[in-house]
């Protein structure tokens, strides 16, 4: 019979050299058979027992050789995406597609620099909601264009997050970042009224010294 070792102090998070998975979470309890271990989620604080692939399906929502669990709704969007892309199962993903992904053409320039493994069948589905795999480290993750420039850039537009690729070279992070910024322009700066007198103090004194000129000469032309 395992015996099972039960911590009384404050939960141990886990040490270094230990899996990707292990790293966000805490250890609650520790048993024998690695995959009856306890974890606490850093993200919700949700409890649960397993080894790695619970972890797994935890973060990224998806179930894994028949591993389900509740689905942490805190997680970071680059964290889903990496547990994803360790994900070891056979399973189809929700987005799907019966072609060939070496048949499946980019679409824009973002695409040239993945693989794109699925399309969703339904028309009205969202442009973002392609499958791909980026062709430098091979992350798999889902989204669209957008996604797939802060996947090679690193940096966050908007509110889309991803896992940074680290081999993308620098020609192609340069040329993702060009087009980053071309796709939400800076505001147009409004100069008012007020900022071109001040920045033209002798302009206005000008006009109001014309102005008392030509009240002057009025004021001399009808003395009787």
């Amino acid at each position: 019979m395992h015996t099972l070792e039960t911590t009384t102090d404050t939960p141990r998070r886990c040490k270094r050299g230990v899996s990707i998975e292990k790293s966000h979470c805490v250890v609650i309890e520790r048993q024998a058979r690695k995959s009856n271990t306890k974890y606490q989620c850093k993200y919700c604080n949700f409890e649960f027992t397993g080894g790695p692939q619970k972890i797994r399906a935890h973060l990224s929502g998806r179930s894994e050789n028949g591993t389900r669990v509740a689905k942490c709704q805190s997680a970071p969007e680059d964290v889903r995406d990496l547990m994803l892309s360790r994900r070891t199962t056979r399973q189809t993903a929700d987005v799907s597609s019966t072609t060939n992904p070496s048949e499946i053409s980019p679409r824009n320039p973002e695409e040239e620099h993945v693989v794109v493994l699925a399309r969703s069948r339904s028309r009205q589905a969202k442009a973002s909601n392609s499958r791909y795999q980026c062709r430098y480290c091979s992350l798999r993750f889902v989204g669209g264009p957008q996604k797939i420039r802060v996947h090679l850039t690193g940096e966050i537009e908007g509110s889309t997050r991803a896992a940074k690729c680290f081999l993308a070279p620098a020609n192609v992070v340069q040329a993702m970042l060009l087009r980053s910024r071309a796709k939400s322009p800076a505001a147009p700066i409004i100069t008012t009224t007020t900022e071109t007198f001040e920045s033209h103090p002798t302009s206005s004194h000008a006009l109001l010294r014309s102005d008392d000129s030509s009240t002057t000469g009025s004021l001399h032309s009808i003395r009787p």
